[in-house]
C-alpha cells in the first residue's frame, strides 16, 4: 500500500511539472485511475480538478466536461475533502466554457451550467469578475448585444480576485468580446498591452492573435493581418488546442508562404480526427478552406502527405485544391449550422460569410 501511495505522489509531481500537452493529460489520467483504485476522496477530487484543466489547456478541451461532472459528484459526496474555495467556481467555469463548444449540448443545459457557475461564485465569494466575462460571451453567442454590454460593464467594475484570469487573458478576452460587438478600435486599444508584450502569459498573445488575423482579413486590412501573423508564427504549435492558431495561420499563408501552410496542415490535421471540441474544429476548417480556396487561384494541384484517415486521402499525395477547399468548407458549414441552430443566432455563418466575401473581393492577402 505504501508503494501505491508513493506512486500516486510521484505521478502528481510528474504532471505538475509538465507543460499543458496531451502527455500531461495522460499522466494525470494515470493519477486519477490510481486514486480511484485506492479509494482516496481528496485525491480523486483534486486529480479530476487538475485533469479538467489539463484537457482544457492542452488536449481536447471538450473532454473536460464529463470530468467536471465527476468532480462535482464526488465533491457533493465528500464535503470537506477539499478545503480550498477556488475549486468549485473554477471547475464550474471549465464546464460552462466547454459546454458552449459542443453544439449537441442544448442551450438550456448551457444556461444551467452558467447559472451553476454563478452559484459557485456566490457560495465561494470569489470569481465574480470571471463569471461576468463568461456571461458576456454567452450573450454574444446568442445575439444578445444589450445583455453582453451589461456584463462587460460589470466585469470592468468588479475587482480582481484570486481566480481572476491573468491580466493578459482578461484583456484578450475582453477584446474578442468587443470585436463581436463591432467595436474594433476599442478592441485593439484594449489588447494593445498584450500585443506589445507588456502583458504576457502562456496562452497569450497567441489566442487573440488568431482572432485578430481573421478580423483584419475580414475588414480588408491584409497588412495588419500579416503583422499579426509574424507574431503568431513564433508560437510553437504542440497540441490540439492550437488548432485555433493553425486555422488563422493557414488562412494567412496561402499568399505569404504556401509551402509553410502545406506543412502546417500536414502537421495539424491529425489533431482534428476524433476531436470533441467543435468550435476548435470550425476555426481550423475555416482556415483550411480559405487556404485552399485562395491557393487554388494559382495552382490546381498540391502535393501533400495526409493521413489515410482523411476522407479525401490519395496514395499518390496529389490533391486538387478545389476539392480540398470544398471538403473543408462543407465541414465548417455543417458545424456552423449546428451551432447556429442551437444558439438561435447565426454567429458561425456570419464568420463563414465574412471570409467568403473577402475571398470574392480578391483582397484576402497583401
Amino acid at each position: 500500500m505504501n508503494d501505491a501511495y508513493e506512486t500516486l505522489r510521484a505521478l502528481r509531481r510528474r504532471y505538475q511539472t509538465m507543460d499543458y500537452t496531451p502527455r500531461r493529460a495522460a499522466v494525470n489520467q494515470e493519477y486519477v485511475a490510481l486514486a480511484d483504485r485506492l479509494g482516496l476522496p481528496r485525491e480523486r477530487i483534486s486529480g479530476r480538478y487538475d485533469l479538467a484543466w489539463a484537457y482544457a489547456m492542452g488536449d481536447d478541451p471538450a473532454k473536460a466536461l464529463p470530468v467536471c461532472a465527476e468532480f462535482f459528484a464526488l465533491w457533493e459526496d465528500h464535503p470537506g475533502a477539499v478545503q480550498g474555495r477556488a475549486e468549485g467556481p473554477s471547475a464550474a467555469m471549465i464546464a460552462c466554457y466547454v459546454a458552449v463548444s459542443l453544439p449537441q449540448v442544448p442551450l438550456a443545459e448551457c444556461e444551467k451550467l452558467l447559472e451553476r457557475f454563478h452559484q459557485q461564485v456566490q457560495k465561494a465569494g470569489v470569481g465574480e469578475r470571471l463569471w461576468q466575462l463568461h456571461a458576456c460571451d454567452f450573450c454574444l453567442m446568442t445575439g444578445d448585444l444589450a445583455g453582453a454590454q451589461v456584463h462587460l460593464d460589470r466585469f470592468r467594475a468588479t475587482p480582481r480576485d484570486e481566480i481572476s484570469d491573468c491580466a493578459a487573458c482578461e484583456a484578450s478576452n475582453a477584446a474578442e468580446s468587443l470585436l463581436k460587438m463591432g467595436r474594433r478600435e476599442e478592441a485593439l486599444e484594449t489588447v494593445r498591452p498584450v500585443l506589445s508584450g507588456a502583458l504576457v502569459c502562456e496562452s497569450q498573445p497567441w489566442g487573440v492573435l488568431s482572432v485578430l488575423i481573421h478580423d483584419a482579413l475580414d475588414h480588408d486590412d491584409p497588412a495588419r493581418a500579416l503583422a499579426y501573423g509574424r507574431q503568431l508564427a513564433r508560437h510553437d504549435l504542440d497540441s490540439p488546442s492550437d488548432l485555433v492558431c493553425a486555422g488563422a495561420l493557414l488562412r494567412l499563408s496561402a499568399f505569404t508562404a504556401p509551402e509553410r501552410g502545406a506543412a502546417l496542415l500536414e502537421r495539424c490535421l491529425p489533431w482534428s480526427f476524433g476531436l470533441w471540441d467543435q468550435d476548435l474544429l470550425f476555426r481550423f476548417y475555416l482556415g483550411a478552406w480559405t487556404f485552399f480556396a485562395r491557393l487554388g487561384r494559382d495552382r490546381e494541384v498540391l502535393t501533400l502527405r495526409l493521413p489515410a484517415r482523411f476522407p479525401l486521402y490519395r496514395a499518390d499525395g496529389r490533391y486538387a485544391c478545389a476539392a480540398l477547399a470544398d471538403w473543408f468548407y462543407n465541414a465548417a458549414s455543417e458545424i456552423a449550422g449546428r451551432f447556429d441552430e442551437r444558439n438561435g443566432y447565426p454567429a458561425y455563418q456570419k464568420a463563414l460569410d465574412a471570409a467568403r466575401q473577402s475571398l470574392d473581393r480578391g483582397e484576402d492577402g497583401p
